[in-house]
């Protein structure tokens, strides 16, 4: 799933889903985050989330979209990877600010992108609708 890509392609977001586990009855799930921003691009695979993290970050967007002010929604998988999404004004812009670790190269990245209600609308969905389905 991408949730974000500028109509000149300088900036995108893309967090796609890669494995699934239901060990001791913990679902967790496994994504790819690949980020590109005006020439600069961080990818980080088998990015860990349980359940309840995904559903909480998807309730959050919900809200966030619905009152677009103040409130931040937030994603975190160990120290692979931090995400926080927040209002950048009134007129339905979104920041979102993404650090990506790699512990086996010991590279990271922090890189900013901008996503629009619509774009995180439809992750918030997508999210809920992978995390009910398996």
């Amino acid at each position: 799933m991408t949730i974000y890509k500028s109509s000149d392609g300088s900036t995108s977001f893309e967090l796609r889903r890669t494995d699934f586990s239901d060990e001791n009855g913990s679902k967790t799930y496994c994504f790819t985050c690949r980020i590109n921003s005006h020439g600069f691009t961080a990818e980080v695979e088998n990015i860990w989330f349980y359940r309840e993290d995904l559903l909480k970050f998807s309730d959050e967007l919900d809200e966030l979209i619905k009152n677009q002010k103040g409130g931040k929604a937030s994603l975190n998988a160990m120290s692979d990877f931090s995400c926080v999404v927040q209002a950048s004004d009134y007129l339905g812009h979104f920041t979102i600010k993404t650090k990506l670790e790699s512990h086996v190269y010991q590279n990271s990245a922090s890189l900013m992108t901008e996503a629009e209600t619509q774009s995180l609308s439809n992750l918030a969905s997508e999210l809920k609708v992978i995390t009910q389905s398996t």
